[in-house]
């Protein structure tokens, strides 16, 4: 698949307009010319011919591949239906909410550096691609061997879903981000008639020391502040990174307070709308949902619990959640999600971030990241087993029965983790837990995934029986 011999063509796949290209095949090689693809089955690698000489004799072709992408996506929104369009382009409408004089920043970041991309007149978005369906065309560009969340980003890059951005920052959390990312900037799927547009790839800290302090503050300068300034001329002033965190910290306290209704016997709130509320804040400038969080806050401590009993209380952990079905499934089968372990959730991704006057706020909002993240990507052995403690603690806080290690498919990353976490938790801290990878979009699988979430939660109910027995 993709690799531009017959077969791609028989399976409709779809080609870059621009080299270097394949002789024998007329066809043009991926996006990737550092690296030496072969065409076919053939045991022996083609001979790459020069973009420039290609390019003339394809011109037509490359008009006819153009107008040919237009079309099938055109096609494919309109079957569709217009509901999932509207869903499609929901990051566009978030965006426009707040005005021509703010900086669009889409960026991906393994350790959650949001408050960095929160200062004035300028607001992060991560990138994320709810309501995926076929993702034909980044497969293509990427192969089907890379996790399905590099893929889902670029079919939305490729569909016009970030248009709106005026910068992408892409951190080194993974390979793949990196892939799709870099095939973001060749195929020039965002910037159009935006001079100052600008891709920035940023190298991150593996391991939790000050010498990964000092690399990440001085990646933040050279790939978001001094970038955003001379391009934009956003304010990266000290003054304005404390205004930032500020924000930053109210939002925090407005997710956990709502979260803490999760600890409750009775809760007063689903992990379902936990989950939707903690989303929005990852996606919409802070000043503009500060107080819709409050609001809803006051309006969930006059809330009536529901007279129902839960069959077992759910903790879930590991890759990010885009798709809320995913948590909706989980609470359909009669479990509650009581707490959310995993990328971009608020355990411990909404966490205050506290600042001295002693120095500057760049390196304490740095010091704080690489320190208290959990990502899977710091390989010191105190963040090894300290993830798995830090599960066992939340579990314990929020009285989980059980946990659900998943995992987006071929996630590296969360491969590893999922296999060494769900073993511990399982062996050395004597939790039920569910080992699953799932699709990206959880509406591709849905039945398999309800049978085994069913079939843990029932396992949680023997226990429960034989334990009171």
């Amino acid at each position: 698949f993709g690799r531009g011999g017959r077969r791609a063509g028989r399976c409709r796949l779809y080609r870059p307009c621009h080299g270097p290209f394949l002789p024998r095949t007329g066809l043009s090689d991926r996006l990737l010319p550092r690296r030496i693809f072969r065409a076919g089955r053939s045991a022996r690698p083609f001979r790459l011919v020069g973009a420039e000489k290609a390019a003339a004799e394809n011109v037509e072709i490359r008009g006819r591949n153009k107008a040919r992408d237009r079309k099938e996506i055109r096609t494919r929104n309109k079957a569709r239906g217009q509901n999932e369009i509207s869903d499609r382009n929901e990051n566009r409408i978030r965006c426009r909410i707040c005005g021509p004089d703010f900086l669009r920043i889409i960026f991906r970041n393994a350790l959650c550096l949001f408050v960095i991309l929160r200062i004035r007149n300028a607001f992060g978005i991560r990138l994320h691609a709810p309501n995926t369906g076929s993702m034909d065309i980044a497969t293509y560009y990427m192969t089907s061997f890379l996790c399905e969340t590099s893929r889902a980003l670029l079919e939305r890059a490729i569909e016009g879903g970030f248009n709106f951005a005026d910068c992408v920052i892409a951190p080194d959390g993974c390979t793949m981000i990196n892939r799709c990312v870099e095939n973001m900037e060749l195929l020039k799927t965002m910037g159009e008639g935006n001079d100052r547009f600008f891709h920035e790839f940023m190298e991150i800290p593996l391991k939790a020391d000050e010498n990964g302090v000092e690399l990440l503050v001085l990646q933040c300068k050279n790939h978001i502040l001094k970038p955003l300034s001379e391009n934009y001329g956003i304010d990266v002033s000290d003054a304005s990174i404390r205004k930032a965190v500020g924000e930053h910290n109210r939002v925090c306290r407005g997710i956990n307070e709502i979260g803490n209704f999760r600890k409750e016997s009775r809760p007063r709130i689903t992990g379902y709308e936990f989950h939707v509320l903690t989303l929005a804040t990852y996606v919409m400038p802070q000043y503009l949902i500060i107080d819709k969080l409050e609001e809803t806050l006051e309006e969930i401590k006059t809330r009536e619990p529901e007279d129902r009993e839960y069959r077992a209380r759910i903790a879930v952990v590991g890759s990010e959640v885009d798709d809320s079905g995913f948590i909706k499934l989980i609470e359909e089968t009669g479990a509650y999600v009581c707490a959310d372990r995993f990328c971009f959730g608020s355990l411990p991704g909404r966490m205050e971030i506290e600042l001295k006057d002693e120095e500057d706020a760049l390196t304490q909002v740095c010091r704080h990241y690489v320190y208290n993240g959990h990502c899977p990507r710091m390989f010191n052995m105190e963040k090894v087993y300290g993830r798995k403690a830090y599960v066992n603690d939340i579990a314990k806080e929020y009285k989980a029965d059980g946990i659900i290690y998943q995992q987006i498919k071929f996630c590296d990353p969360w491969a590893y983790e999922r296999l060494l976490g769900s073993t511990m938790l399982r062996e050395d801290y004597n939790y039920p837990v569910l080992s699953v990878d799932r699709p990206y979009n959880i509406s591709s699988s849905v039945g398999q995934m309800r049978t085994r979430v069913q079939a843990f939660v029932e396992s949680i109910e023997i226990k429960k029986l034989q334990a009171n027995a």
